[in-house]
This record gives structure tokens, C-alpha cells and sequence, in this order.
């Protein structure tokens, strides 16, 4: 929702005034008059989906807010499968028998177990004693389920499973008893066929998977999956040429010994519409590069969205970074790629050059601010590089993973010269200006958004990390002036 920037106060929309003690029936509900008046609201006079998009933004909220109760939450509801009260948002849902009906389901639908062993076991049990007993439905509303798997049981843990039979979401952390990752258990990969409604899937740690495992082909056997992310090792071998079905994946390496631990990345371009690759290095980028000229030349892709992280390189490859990035642009050109997300910006080489068109969103992460004719340079020439762009998201992120040994590595020479956070160069304090204060303020912005009155650009959107407001410069149309907003993004 926009925001005032000396806009004045926002006039309230006046009471609409109707026929006294008129009364009629909707959706089964009785709504009134009183006094001529149109009469309040009530929970008991919205409808069914307005309810449950209310009770379900309450129930996120308190779900991120509140993880200590949540986990107690997690328990209770496993061993009486009947909101109680006791430990709120429970309670919430048995404020009449409407309500309960409608936001039952909400309430069961999401389990979450930590890494303690003694609350898992309290869920795991929980789950098995009740999915035994025969007309008991409480667990087909579990619908997302985010775990860990343990050494110690996990035959046991997925026999458990096996009762979650209309999952659509599973995240599972595979951990050994010395807190390390270690692949695949032969018993999980026994169950995930019988997960038929599984539409995204989720592995932390991963560290492949063991010998001796059955074979699973992803295609065949989970046949609604749509999106797998994987954190760690990548693609396993094993499922090499059966992810055909996929159109979201995401790619997080831990080092490049888990990129090279295969070859090829097994990712199915033929399908696939949204990928997101951490690169850990010069070689993960290339390897992406080499991947995407393949495919592309066989026939056009059907990616859409793209996202990736500029990798740190020694002085010595600087030149080969640059190529590479270059190349990669120009075979994209065989792709529908219409958004592209690139982080870690402050490393893109100057002297690029490339036109990718077709790219309608882009989205920008960069560790410095704005503060000099440079980089507002910099940045301007790299967005008209996408000639069809119509939305620029910029993001100021102060990164914390920059390496400490800095002496041999492009943009910083020692840790003084570590990027800090700027809390002048926040949406907030920008916000807080008046447009020919803003341009004293602000100089190099104001140059970076002349430089695009030429451009097709219609929206410029720019805020810090974790900032929940966002300042944004919209126009009409090409050549008109860009005006300034500030909006809550929540």
C-alpha cells in the first residue's frame, strides 16, 4: 500500500446511508441496518474465503513469531488432534463451530520438527499411534511436513511417513548422530512413491544417496512434483534424465567439491520455467554456461526465471569471469527468459558487453549503496543492457559471508574497506525527504534515474535488506519523469 510523501492526509470514504431496518439474507447470513445506517461487520457476516485468508495470515504470522510456542503447538496438536486453547493460535479456532469448520484443517495442515530428539519422537509417535487407529482422519490434513531424519531410527521415522499420505510439501534434513550430513536412507526412498500429491520437495544437507537404495525415477513415481531444491551436494545421478516433469528448481551448492563430485548437472532445460543456482565459484559459473549453450542449441528453452549470485574471482580470472558472463547472456537470447535475479553485483566486471532482450523484471542485489558517478554509471549500463525491461528491483544487502583473507581477491584490499550497512541509504530515509532535497541528498541516484528516461522502464523499486518499506520511481510511459512513492511491502 503507497504510502504520503507530502500527498496530505488520506480522506476517510464516507458512511453509506440506506433504508432503515432493511435486512437480507447472503451466503446464509443475516446482514442488517441499525438506525439507517449500514451495520458493522462481523466475523460472522464475511465469507467463507474472506475468513480463511484471515485466519491463515494469523496463522503464518504466529508461526514466524512465536517458534518456541509453535513447537509446544506441534506436540499438542499430535496428541489430541484438537485445538485446545491452551497455547495460542489454538484457540482461535473455536470461537463458534463456522470457524472451527473452516479453519481446522488450517490448523493441521502444516508439521514442523526441530532438531530435538524428544520432541520428534513425541510427533513421530504421535503420528503412527493415531494413524493406526482405523477412522481416524486428523493426519490427512497434514499437508506440509518439515523434519529431520535421524541414523538412530529412520526406518522407523519413515513407516511414520507413510501415514502422510496427502503431502504437498516436504523439507527433510537428513543429520547422523554427530550432527553431520549423510545421504539418503534406503527406507525414505522406499516411501517417497507413495507421496502422490507431493507438488514440492525439499532436501537440506543433502549428501547423495546411499548404495543399495532402491531406484527412483521422479517422473514415474511422483508424478504431481513441480519443484525441488536441493542444498548441498546437487542432482544425485540416480535421478539423472527423470526430473522431466519439473518447472522450479533450485540448485544450492556448500563447495565446489560438491559440484564436481558428478558430471553435468542433470537439470531437464526442456521443461524447466524457474531455476536458481548458487555459484559457489568461476567453475560452477562456467559449468552453467557450458550447460545452457548445450541445450540451447537444440532448440528454445522454456526458461522464464533465472536467478544466481556473481562469484568471488582472483584478479587473475577477472578476464575470464568476464567472458563467461558474457557468454552466458548471449545464450540465454534461446530462452523465455522474461525475470532475471543476480546477486552480489559489486563483483560484475566493468567492461561487459551484451544486449539480452525479452527480460521484462529485473532484480539487482548489490553490497554498496549508490554513492558515487561510478557505480551510477555502472549500474545504468548494465539494466539497458535488457532493452524490453520494464520493472528494476534493487535491493542494498550487506552480505556477511565476504572472505577475510581480502588481499588477493578484486574489490577489497583489508578489512577496512568491508562493505557496512548505511542507514542513509535505506528506502526509509530516502522516504523521509522531499524531492529537491532528495536530489542534494541523493545526487547519484537522481543521475541513475535520468539515465533511464530513455529506456523502457516503467518502475524503479529500491529498499534495504529487511526493510519493509520500499521506495519506488514510476512513470506513464518511456520519457516521462519518474515520481517518487513510498510503499509498505509487509
Amino acid at each position: 500500500m503507497p504510502g504520503s510523501i507530502g500527498l496530505g492526509l488520506s480522506i476517510a470514504r464516507p458512511i453509506d446511508v440506506v433504508q432503515a431496518k432493511r435486512i437480507k439474507q447472503e451466503d446464509g447470513y443475516v446482514v442488517g441496518t441499525l438506525n439507517g445506517r449500514q451495520a458493522r461487520r462481523t466475523l460472522e457476516t464475511l465469507s467463507d474465503e474472506l475468513l480463511t485468508r484471515i485466519f491463515r495470515h494469523l496463522y503464518n504470522s504466529y508461526a514466524v513469531e512465536n517458534q518456541g510456542d509453535r513447537r509446544l503447538a506441534e506436540i499438542e496438536k499430535i496428541e489430541t488432534f484438537i485445538p485446545s486453547g491452551i497455547i495460542a493460535p489454538l484457540g482461535y479456532t473455536t470461537l463458534n463451530k463456522r470457524i472451527y469448520r473452516l479453519t481446522y484443517g488450517l490448523w493441521m495442515s502444516t508439521m514442523t520438527i526441530n532438531e530435538d530428539d524428544v520432541v520428534q519422537d513425541r510427533i513421530m509417535t504421535g503420528i503412527l499411534t493415531r494413524g493406526l487407529k482405523p477412522g481416524w482422519p486428523a493426519t490427512q490434513y497434514i499437508t506440509e511436513f518439515n523434519g529431520y531424519l535421524s541414523s538412530s531410527s529412520p526406518r522407523l521415522q519413515c513407516t511414520t511417513l507413510m501415514f502422510l499420505r496427502n503431502l504437498r510439501r516436504l523439507t527433510i534434513t537428513c543429520w547422523s548422530n554427530a550432527n553431520t550430513s549423510e545421504p539418503l536412507p534406503p527406507a525414505f526412498l522406499a516411501v517417497l512413491p507413495s507421496f502422490q500429491h507431493l507438488e514440492y520437495l525439499r532436501f537440506r544437507e543433502f549428501d547423495g544417496i546411499k548404495e543399495g537404495s532402491p531406484i527412483i525415477r521422479l517422473d514415474r513415481h511422483l508424478l504431481s512434483l513441480r519443484t525441488l531444491e536441493i542444498d548441498g551436494m546437487g542432482i544425485p545421478v540416480e535421478w539423472h534424465g527423470s526430473l522431466g516433469h519439473l518447472k522450479h528448481l533450485t540448485m544450492r551448492y556448500k563447495s565446489r567439491n560438491e559440484v564436481t563430485a558428478h558430471p553435468g548437472t542433470g537439470i531437464p532445460w526442456t521443461t524447466l520455467e524457474s531455476l536458481v543456482v548458487d555459484v559457489k565459484d568461476l567453475w560452477t559459473l562456467k559449468l552453467l554456461e557450458v550447460e545452457v549453450m548445450a541445450a540451447a542449441m537444440l532448440e528454445t528453452l522454456p526458461l522464464k526465471h533465472l536467478e544466481f549470485n556473481v562469484p568471488y574471482v582472483r584478479k587473475a580470472d577477472f578476464g575470464k569471469l568476464n567472458s563467461t558472463l558474457e557468454s552466458l547472456f548471449f545464450n540465454l537470447r534461446k530462452t523465455r527468459l522474461a525475470s532475471l535475479h543476480i546477486s552480489h553485483f559489486d563483483r560484475l566486471p566493468d567492461a561487459m558487453s551484451f544486449v539480452l532482450c525479452g527480460v521484462k523484471t529485473l532484480t539487482i542485489d548489490m553490497s554498496e549503496p549508490i554513492v558515487d558517478e561510478n557505480r551510477a554509471a555502472r549500474l545504468a549500463a548494465f539494466v539497458r543492457s535488457f532493452p524490453d525491461v520494464r520493472v528494476v528491483r534493487i535491493a542494498y544487502t550487506h552480505w556477511i559471508d565476504h572472505p577475510r583473507c581480502l588481499e588477493d581477491f578484486v574489490f577489497f584490499d583489508d578489512d577496512e574497506d568491508m562493505p557496512a550497512f548505511d542507514s542513509d541509504h535505506t528506502a526509509e530515509c530516502m522516504s523521509l525527504l522531499p524531492p529537491h532535497r532528495f536530489a542534494f541528498a541523493y545526487p547519484h541516484w537522481m543521475s541513475f534515474l535520468f539515465a533511464l528516461l530513455w529506456t523502457e522502464i516503467r518502475e524503479v523499486r529500491y529498499r534495504a535488506r529487511l526493510e519493509s518499506v520500499e521506495m519506488r520511481w514510476t512513470r506513464e510511459g518511456s520519457r516521462a519523469p519518474f515520481e517518487a512513492e513510498k510503499w509498505h511491502v509487509g
